[in-house]
């Protein structure tokens, strides 16, 4: 009987050990899926950046800002659009103070954006973020201003100009997306990837 039951007690603590040892194998090919799905969204987001910004750059070359407010007023989210259906993932910019009224952050966005902007103002590097929603993986990777950014996000009579301010008045009505200084966060773009079963 005692042999019978050290052998059961024997069984019990080796299947233990085993599962144990299984679950921390889980966790780090987890982790390990979770930096594979933040690499990904973020070479997608540079993707999309590349694409707006080359654009605009063409846009502003061919007829300045003011043109160019006018092409991004009809073609930035047509060209996210096209991306993500190329790419399999929805790629869309948004921000706590949206130009266009269809790039207003949700809750979980704007936390994230709250975040990011604390951390930038006392100094800190600001990292990009990756999430699971149900089966979709989400990654935020924020949009810092720069000299370019400022022509048309900057401040009126400071970096933006009159013709400029102008456009941005009449295209965008509702517009919050202005007053920006450098290197400051004015949105993020946000990488919706389904989860694959590996």
């Amino acid at each position: 009987m005692k042999k019978f039951f050290l052998l059961i007690s024997s069984i019990i603590i080796l299947f233990q050990g085993c599962t144990s040892r299984e679950k921390k194998d889980d966790s780090t090919m987890s982790e390990k899926r979770m930096v594979a799905y933040l690499d990904r969204g973020k070479d997608l987001a540079n993707k999309a950046q590349k694409a707006l910004g080359g654009q605009l750059i063409e846009a502003i070359s061919k007829g300045g800002v003011p043109y160019a407010v006018q092409f991004c007023n009809i073609k930035a989210i047509p060209i996210t659009d096209s991306l993500s259906n190329e790419v399999n993932a929805n790629i869309h910019r948004v921000s706590d103070r949206p130009r266009n009224p269809e790039n207003q952050a949700n809750e979980h966005e704007n936390k994230y954006i709250s975040q990011a902007k604390a951390l930038l103002s006392s100094g800190e590097k600001v990292l990009p973020s990756i999430q699971r929603q149900n089966d979709i993986m989400v990654g935020y990777y924020p949009i810092i201003t720069n000299p370019l950014c400022l022509q048309c996000h900057g401040k009126p009579n400071e970096t933006i100009a009159n013709e400029t301010w102008d456009a941005l008045q009449k295209h965008y009505p509702k517009d919050k997306a202005f007053g920006y200084g450098p290197d400051e966060i004015r949105g993020i773009f946000v990488v919706e990837m389904p989860v694959s079963a590996k």
